[in-house]
């Protein structure tokens, strides 16, 4: 399995085979219409449409590569999205603190 997305990824396949997934890349597993919100991250790939708690590109990647590796094993697409649906975020990773302030305020450490 091989991030498209990365420059060393033609170095690291040398002709072999294998699921490539990417974002800005052309790949077997690629996330389209990509969209962040005060919620999480959502996108679809190959018209399934996923949804997690986590923010930013980087974890966009990170989850494609997941994906690719469940596709890997066997797994669907619609199965995989009610997988990731249902991921907990990770505590103290841009972690929401309510408030009666009507503010978003995250803790990252």
């Amino acid at each position: 399995i091989y991030n498209a997305d990365s420059s060393w990824t033609p170095f690291m396949r040398d002709g072999r085979p294998g699921l490539t997934f990417g974002i800005d890349a052309d790949a077997d597993i690629r996330a389209e219409e990509v969209h962040f919100d005060p919620h999480g991250t959502s996108f679809r790939v190959q018209k399934e449409l996923f949804r997690t708690p986590f923010f930013g590109k980087h974890n966009v990647s990170n989850v494609l590569g997941a994906i690719a590796v469940g596709v890997h094993l066997g797994l669907s697409l619609s199965h995989l999205a009610e997988i990731f649906a249902n991921v907990p975020p990770v505590p103290g990773r841009l972690e929401p603190v309510c408030n009666d302030l009507g503010i978003r305020v995250l803790i990252d450490y």
